[in-house]
């Protein structure tokens, strides 16, 4: 087998390609905020989708390019004929929320899905390619939002704790959300504000979802300036989560349900793993409160956060 260089291990072309990514992330976040108002019927600020849609956004524009490029470079350096796909369900791309957007990252199938769908639109005229049918039948899917939260005896107990907390004290003025102190730090931290200390339970909670209504009609509307922009444009819709589509008006009705007297929101992790938090985030902001986000270093300033946050 021959293995050559990785796109990215050359130092230029990071440079590069986050100069361009980081404009892209920009210019869709835009656009989206238009057409996201026009399919929910809201009329939401650009600041309210790029805290919903934001941390999923720059994730997926970093792995369509980085796919997108490493093929590009295979067909380039490679005299290759054949090409082998496993049969699939374009659907099995779209995940309930971020968290399990975030599972599907670390699977192979969807990522093989992605490659292949690159193949088809930008190297079909190249190559053959033979299908191969699974061994196993896919399985229904059940959409559910936060379905990795609350699975534990331990964490129940943490939730009805919580739960006690929030009913027999007043309501917080700051909310430390998944805030990456540790357990014992965060309560210490908490009563030194003179707070309640919670684990906020409120967003975590299972949601199921609808089911993924067809998408093929729904790209988003801007002008592509190469290939790979046009692909981009048709497929990004693919991989939206059903929290942000189909199921984002139950998830905001149950945010909606969460009240709150806190003046100021504080997270490190809970601006991704949650849905409901980012859309109960985005509305608090929305009426003015202050939303404070924590890096726990380790990266330097050109991260994969285009400046998200």
């Amino acid at each position: 087998s021959e293995v050559f260089d990785y796109h990215w291990n050359d130092s230029e072309k990071i440079e590069t390609d986050y100069d361009y990514l980081y404009n892209l992330y920009e210019k869709t976040i835009k656009q989206l905020t238009v057409q996201m108002n026009e399919i929910h019927q809201e009329n939401q600020s650009e600041r309210y989708w790029r805290i919903m849609l934001g941390p999923w956004l720059m994730r997926v524009i970093s792995i369509l390019w980085d796919h997108w490029e490493c093929l590009r470079s295979a067909f380039e350096k490679l005299n290759l004929d054949t090409c082998k796909h496993i049969n699939y369900k374009i659907e099995n791309l779209i995940p309930s929320d971020f968290h399990e957007f975030q599972k599907f990252v670390n699977e192979h199938d969807w990522h093989h899905i992605i490659f292949s769908e690159i193949i088809k639109y930008n190297h079909i005229s190249k190559i053959k390619i033979e299908v191969i049918e699974k061994k196993k039948s896919d399985s229904a899917r059940k959409y559910v939002a936060n379905d990795h939260k609350n699975k534990k005896i331990k964490i129940n107990f943490i939730k009805f704790l919580d739960l006690l907390m929030k009913n027999f004290f007043r309501r917080s003025r700051i909310i430390l959300y998944e805030s990456y102190f540790g357990f014992y730090n965060k309560i210490l931290l908490s009563f030194s504000l003179g707070e309640s200390p919670r684990n906020f339970s409120e967003f975590n909670e299972k949601v199921i979802m609808p089911n993924p209504k067809e998408r093929d009609d729904i790209k988003l509307k801007i002008e592509g300036k190469n290939e790979f922009e046009n692909f981009y444009k048709f497929f990004i819709f693919k991989l939206m989560p059903v929290s942000y589509l189909e199921g984002y008006k139950m998830l905001l009705a149950k945010s909606k349900k969460i009240k709150s007297n806190a003046n100021i929101i504080f997270t490190a992790t809970g601006h991704e793993s949650s849905d409901i938090f980012k859309i109960w985030t985005a509305n608090q902001v929305s009426n003015g409160k202050k939303y404070i986000l924590c890096e726990h270093g380790g990266s330097w300033e050109k991260s994969e956060y285009f400046g998200n946050l």
